[in-house]
């Protein structure tokens, strides 16, 4: 008498999904505890980077004159400022990186890998940008007006190409974001009419805290008014990434 083993047990073809799921990096366990991370990261970014925008000293003009010294008149508050929009963009770089996973097929895979990659690159060449605001507020403090500004833009204007670079290379967040969330609505993870939105946070709140807070010709909004207005905005701008957030964390109770 012969005895039939199932195929499911013999059959090579069979099994691969679960020889994925069980072993090294593809592990239940480690995608659920990357999925949360990412999903937290891309919750928590936003909240971090309007809380940086608002807590940003008034600045009457984007002349670095004006810059030095509103940064130097309140520390504390550059410090707070500083260092949310530090860690802002540190989360957004890995969000951005966990939330390529989302992309299960073929479309949407190379925008998704380009936003995600390179924005992430991006985001972190900006978070370390934000030592420029501690070095500037010291500056600001301990030397006058005019040497602090030489100083500054010896260090952020005039410097060499490397220091030019990671300059120019950290404003790309604002943009490469957009090809994730692309992809990410051309693979059906999110609709198309939020991935716009995904241009406007570093942008259209500040114009908002102008109009409404009635300094128009400043970089920060000149009242209370302004401030709210634009901070709503900019949690509005951020819909996309909460909605991925939101994605990231559905795809950790399921492979939970």
């Amino acid at each position: 008498m012969t005895t039939t083993v199932p195929s499911s047990t013999t059959d090579p073809v069979a099994q691969p999904a679960e020889t994925a799921e069980t072993a090294g990096l593809f592990s239940p366990p480690l995608r659920t505890v990357v999925s949360y991370a990412g999903g937290a990261a891309m919750l928590a970014t936003p909240l971090l980077i309007v809380g940086g925008i608002l807590t940003s000293p008034p600045q009457a003009s984007r002349a670095m004159d004006d810059y030095v010294e509103s940064l130097a008149r309140d520390p504390f508050l550059s410090s707070l400022s500083a260092s949310l929009l530090h860690y802002g963009w540190v989360t957004l770089a890995l969000g951005l990186l966990v939330a390529m996973t989302l992309v299960r097929g073929s479309k949407g895979r190379v925008l998704t890998l380009v936003g995600g990659l390179v924005g992430g690159f991006a985001a972190v060449q900006m978070s370390a940008l934000m030592l420029n605001d501690y070095f500037l507020t010291a500056l600001g403090n301990n030397l006058a007006l005019g040497d602090a500004v030489k100083v500054a833009n010896a260090m952020m204007v005039d410097g060499d190409v490397a220091s030019q670079l990671w300059w120019q290379s950290g404003k790309l967040v604002i943009l490469l974001p957009v090809l994730l969330y692309a992809g990410l609505a051309r693979a059906g993870v999110i609709s198309w009419w939020l991935v716009p939105l995904s241009a406007l946070p570093m942008v259209l709140p500040y114009l908002v805290m102008g109009w409404v807070g009635g300094a128009s010709d400043q970089l920060i909004g000149g009242n209370a008014l302004g401030l709210i207005a634009g901070g709503l905005t900019g949690l509005v701008c951020y819909a996309p990434t909460f909605l991925v957030g939101l994605r990231l964390l559905g795809r950790g109770r399921l492979t939970a």
